[in-house]
């Protein structure tokens, strides 16, 4: 991912503020290891955790001030209902990978019908 995250700091340079970037990372102190290049960019540790990453892409993506926060056990049950549905895609073979642009895809998909369904989205 060093190209990428090279790619997304460059955007965030060139646009002056307008667009942002957040680092996640499992180990404290292993980015300045592998991308030195961003030393001064905090990343949000997530200790290799789901309930690590659901609460920082929450903290990142939803504002303290929105009318409606999720909770974590809410963003939980979305995250468990597309890992089962992309697992079974991928035991049928309609997937190869779950690191393909389809597969991507797919996981949107299934995320936004099941945040529709459970209420924490609308149309």
């Amino acid at each position: 991912m060093p190209f990428e995250a090279g790619m997304a700091y460059a955007h965030s340079q060139a646009t002056q503020g307008k667009h942002s970037f957040f680092v996640l990372e499992e180990v404290r102190y292993r980015l300045q290891k592998s991308l030195s290049d961003l030393n001064g960019i905090d990343p949000f540790i997530h200790g290799g955790k789901v309930d690590g990453v659901l609460k920082i892409v929450r903290q990142v993506l939803v504002p303290h001030t929105a009318s409606y926060r999720p909770t974590i056990a809410a963003m939980r049950t979305v995250a468990e209902d597309v890992s089962i549905s992309m697992r079974r895609l991928r035991r049928k073979g309609e997937i190869d990978s779950f690191f393909d642009a389809d597969a991507f895809a797919l996981a949107v998909g299934t995320a936004t019908s099941v945040a529709r369904r459970d209420g924490l989205i609308s149309e």
